[in-house]
């Protein structure tokens, strides 16, 4: 590597190296599998007018058949993870690249019994597309290497933090980028142990990617030095460690390595690396 971390959790398991856990074998498509491949990832990104603006409805009534079928493989899948959890979210009913999401209210679990159910399910989520500057003036890129029992990836790399935004109370039936901003700091303060103040924080794309059944809100913000990562970071079961990456050994890492990367952050990253250097 050419630069060190400013901070890394394990300093021996920093990228572009081989990740301690294994990578599943999903990842090794990203550049070997053709254009549909569905593990592939879209980036919509936005300009700097756009408006987040999410509804909010109820869920369509569930065909009995259907509704068998999710809980009998929902209760196949509760013994392989004690974690599995049928809390609230948010499943994308409709999205333009305006900033226009419509969303109903579901749970986990409908989300959780797919490709082998399927839901049509979409969780809306958000992911940090968080950097700082070092005393030398290199800007360095929060990451995460997911844990072993994640829904998906386990093992690879993503810009830190990540997860699903959670619906409103009853009767609220509207978020926008307060709300989505809220959900990140959220993100950062449960997933990482860290309460930085997010410096310019914005919207500047959304990434779907079919294969994970997700869209994700990307927010790009910086965070002032030191930026001290909290020694429990990575003792969480989302992430086994969390690091502040050199650029350069991000951009190594994408252009060698993509398999180490979920395929979200290596389209966004990609799309943004103009927006990056």
């Amino acid at each position: 590597m050419p630069g060190e971390p400013i901070q890394s959790r394990r300093e021996t398991d920093a990228l572009p190296g081989a990740p301690p856990l294994p990578a599943p074998p999903v990842a090794e498509c990203h550049e070997a599998c053709p254009d549909a491949c569905s593990h592939r990832a879209e980036v919509f990104l936005f300009d700097s007018s756009v408006e987040i603006d999410i509804a909010i409805h109820a869920p369509a009534p569930l065909e009995a058949d259907l509704a068998r079928a999710i809980e009998a493989r929902w209760q196949r899948l509760l013994p392989s993870n004690p974690r599995l959890f049928a809390g609230p979210i948010l499943s994308i009913t409709s999205f333009d690249a305006s900033g226009r999401i419509r969303c109903a209210r579901e749970t986990y679990k409908a989300l959780a019994v797919q490709p082998e159910v399927a839901t049509g399910a979409e969780l809306l989520a958000v992911i940090g597309l968080i950097t700082m500057r070092d005393a030398a003036n290199r800007t360095h890129l929060l990451l995460g290497q997911r844990g072993p029992q994640v829904r998906i990836y386990p093992g690879l790399w993503e810009v830190a933090p990540a997860g699903g935004i959670n619906p409103p109370p009853p009767g609220v039936d509207r978020l926008g980028i307060v709300g989505v901003l809220a959900q990140l700091e959220e993100e950062l303060e449960e997933e990482i142990g860290a309460r930085w103040a997010l410096k310019n924080p914005r919207a500047v794309a959304a990434v779907r990617n079919p294969h994970a059944h997700s869209l994700d809100i990307v927010i790009r913000a910086e965070v002032e030095p030191p930026g001290t990562i909290p020694a429990s970071a990575g003792s969480e079961w989302e992430y086994a460690q969390v690091s502040w990456m050199p650029m350069a050994d991000v951009w190594r890492a994408c252009d060698e390595r993509p398999e180490t990367l979920v395929p979200q952050t290596l389209a966004v990253l990609r799309a943004m690396r103009e927006r990056l250097l």
